[in-house]
């Protein structure tokens, strides 16, 4: 299987949450309170470095029909992917702002809790920059239908500044 490119993206470079946050706004991006909620609970890294992201479908996995979250995640480390850092989501947003793509990318990650109780998963629509979060049944026994698009991190390229 020959991976999509999806974009390179720096985690690491804010020394809390909070600072994240004040990032989210600061470009712009609105979110729900639900999504809100779970934006608060993530940590960020404590290394700067840089990440490729990649998107794949559950059928280039080889899913011919909806597979379960922990399947797919599964199969992906066949394929040298790993699901991504909690603060991907938002760091797509405040740095690729120029991504465009048609319809919703879920990004593969440890589901988290919003503030309904509900885990979740951090749903991007670069098609409308107004409504980029969206919250999905995150349990990792959700269902994907082969033609969901997730994004994976791909490996570490390299320590950012070394």
């Amino acid at each position: 299987m020959e991976l999509r490119r999806f974009t390179d993206i720096i985690v690491g470079n804010y020394e809390i949450t909070e600072e994240l946050l004040e990032a989210v706004k600061a470009a712009g991006i609105k979110a729900s309170r639900c999504v809100e909620s779970m934006l608060q609970k993530i940590e960020v890294e404590k290394t700067e470095r840089e990440i490729s992201l990649v998107i794949v479908t559950p059928e280039e996995l080889g899913f011919k029909d909806a597979a379960l979250m922990v399947d797919i995640i599964k199969k992906a480390k066949e394929f040298g992917l790993e699901k991504c850092v909690p603060e991907v989501a938002a760091q797509i947003m405040i740095q690729g702002g120029d991504i465009i793509f048609e319809g919703d990318v879920i990004v593969a990650a440890d589901a988290i809790q919003d503030s309904d109780g509900d885990l979740g998963l951090f749903v991007l629509n670069c098609g409308e920059i107004d409504s980029v979060y969206g919250v999905n049944d995150g349990e990792m026994n959700y269902d994907m239908c082969s033609d969901d698009v997730l994004v994976f991190m791909q490996s570490v390229l390299q320590k950012v500044g070394v």
